[in-house]
């Protein structure tokens, strides 16, 4: 059975990048809760600390790239950009 990575990433579609990047970051010891399966995704602090997490969304940007960008607004990386979006979110829900 093929899995979300096998296929090239310009070819994936939102609910892929969501599930990818919620196996990458559980797989870096956080949880993770789909909120919405195309474009949100809930991370918990890896400390335990229920209260502190941070929402994720994928959508597109101002060139129509499809991005992750934090819950203020800011953007992340592209979603082609598994390993980028997985390192910023480890710098920043601790």
């Amino acid at each position: 059975m093929a899995t979300t990575t096998d296929r090239p990433a310009e070819e994936r579609t939102a609910d892929d990048h969501v599930k990818a990047l919620d196996y990458a970051l559980k797989r870096r010891g956080f949880a993770t809760e789909i909120i919405e399966p195309s474009t949100r995704l809930k991370v918990h602090s890896r400390s335990g600390y229920n209260h502190f997490h941070e929402v994720l969304t994928l959508r597109q940007d101002g060139d129509e790239v499809l991005r992750w960008f934090w819950s203020w607004g800011e953007p992340i990386a592209p979603a082609v950009d598994l390993s980028d979006v997985v390192n910023a979110v480890n710098k920043v829900v601790l």
